[in-house]
């Protein structure tokens, strides 16, 4: 966090307290998340198994988003990471578990890091950000459209809805 305006100080404050943040004494209820996690995702696990039995696209990736975001989130708390940027997330992810281990290479594979797919991934994206708002126009509020309109600007102007998949 960049603070822009702060003219009390409390954001300066909050953002002291959070790069002073330590796991120390938070070691049981960390482990306690870390099992609950496991827990929970179990049911996505459930869901895969049971898309590619059926041979169901739509269950089998959206249990998998679940999984690659849910697996992410336990691992870092169970890392004791300490997240900078969520810019950043998988790749501290894979730094604390080693970048070529079973479960970054399995990750890795679940998001679509590997082998070009994070650019098709990506680009596809933006496409749908674009469709999507071409969907819901009708509703979107005209404070909103000051942020909206040039986030489409940017991706009709990088050419992304030309772009190939």
């Amino acid at each position: 966090m960049r603070v822009l305006y702060d003219p009390h100080g409390e954001l300066a404050r909050l953002k002291a307290e959070a790069e002073a943040f330590t796991w120390e004494g938070l070691e049981p209820e960390a482990d306690a998340f870390v099992s609950y996690e496991l827990l929970t995702s179990a049911e996505e696990v459930h869901k895969v198994l049971g898309g590619l039995e059926r041979q169901d696209p739509s269950q089998v990736i959206y249990a998998t988003l679940g999984l690659g975001l849910g697996t992410a989130r336990l691992m870092a708390v169970h890392k004791r990471l300490f997240i900078e940027s969520e810019n950043r997330y998988f790749d501290l992810l894979y730094r604390a578990l080693g970048r070529e281990s079973p479960w970054s290479r399995a990750h890795k594979l679940a998001v679509g890091w590997k082998a070009g797919a994070f650019e098709r991934r990506g680009i596809a994206a933006l496409q749908l950000y674009w469709e999507t708002f071409i969907e819901v126009q009708a509703v979107v509020c005209e404070e909103h459209l000051e942020v909206v309109q040039p986030t489409l600007q940017a991706i009709q102007e990088g050419g992304w809805l030309e772009a190939r998949l």
